[in-house]
């Protein structure tokens, strides 16, 4: 599951710096923007487990993380073998009564609805530093 983010920019633009160097100056503003909306997803997946889990042991939310990748940032379990279990989307889901408890799913539902309002700040501070 991802979220897509696009930036429209009307008017004359006139920067006084090669295209390569505009073309990096906006992919870091672009992964800026990303690990904003990354941090809200993982504050929410940490919330959701607070409110769902009965009894935590605390293992499988200090798995949970956020990271950058090479061209994205991610927010993942780290591959607990049980994790998707959790999520509810594991073989074992279709045959028990636990339906799982869809943490990310909720979590990236919860802040896919805010991303303009999250990312928006971070562009507009990022182009300012194109100005």
């Amino acid at each position: 599951m991802g979220v897509d983010v696009t930036v429209r920019m009307r008017g004359p633009v006139v920067w006084d710096m090669s295209e390569a160097e505009i073309v990096r100056e906006l992919d870091d503003i672009t992964q800026d923007a990303a690990g904003a909306v990354a941090a809200q997803v993982y504050g929410r997946i940490g919330q959701n487990m607070k409110g769902s889990f009965k009894h935590p042991t605390g293992y499988y939310q200090s798995r949970v993380i956020k990271e950058k990748r090479p061209h994205a940032w991610a927010v993942t379990d780290k591959g607990v073998i049980y994790g998707p279990w959790l999520e509810g989307v594991g073989r074992r889901n279709r045959t028990t009564r636990f339906k799982g408890y869809a943490s990310f799913r909720r979590g990236m539902q919860q802040v896919s609805r805010q991303v303009p309002r999250i990312a928006g700040p971070v562009v507009d501070r990022g182009l300012d530093r194109l100005r």
